[in-house]
């Protein structure tokens, strides 16, 4: 967790206090008590008092780490079928777990089962957490076919976020029959 520190400034009657590491929305209370200051005469505060924010935050994005991936698809009589992971950032902490769809867009040319499996299709970043990911293992075959693509999407989130860049990752699925 990043530490919160609050570092004051001023002098006389005005006090400025500047806050820092926050990670989640909140409130921030300042307490300045009589004598607590001095300016740069030496002149302690002679006044207390409270004062009393709402830290409103930032809304985080969301998005793929890469626009891109490729893979080639391989033979299935040599070892395990290929697998890439696809990962999600958040900008910043989201104050709420975060929960989103990742669909294959209609413009993909590969197919489910057929040349690409996903582990999830739905994502999940608890609240205060930056990152999730998924797999997509790749079906080998012996097909002679042209290269093909998988293009991931971002479906609409829950939690208090919004589709930042990239929100699609393109898949390039090699074909490696002759």
């Amino acid at each position: 967790a990043v530490p919160t520190t609050a570092v004051v400034s001023g002098s006389g009657l005005s006090y400025t206090v500047a806050v820092t590491g926050m990670s989640r929305n909140g409130t921030v209370t300042a307490r300045v008590r009589s004598g607590a200051f001095a300016d740069a005469s030496g002149n302690n505060s002679r006044a207390s008092a409270i004062a009393t924010a709402n830290y409103g935050g930032i809304t985080p994005n969301l998005g793929f780490t890469a626009a891109s991936q490729s893979v080639v698809e391989g033979d299935p009589s040599v070892g395990a079928n290929p697998v890439l992971t696809v990962t999600v950032t958040l900008s910043g902490p989201a104050r709420n777990t975060v929960t989103v769809p990742v669909v294959a867009d209609s413009s993909s040319t590969a197919t489910v089962d057929e040349d690409y499996r996903l582990s999830a299709t739905q994502l999940v970043i608890p609240a205060g957490q930056l990152v999730a990911s998924l797999t997509v293992s790749v079906v080998r075959d012996r097909a002679q076919e042209a290269d093909e693509t998988l293009v991931l999407a971002l479906g609409t989130p829950t939690g208090d976020v919004t589709i930042g860049t990239p929100s699609t990752q393109t898949i390039s699925i090699r074909n490696d029959d002759i």
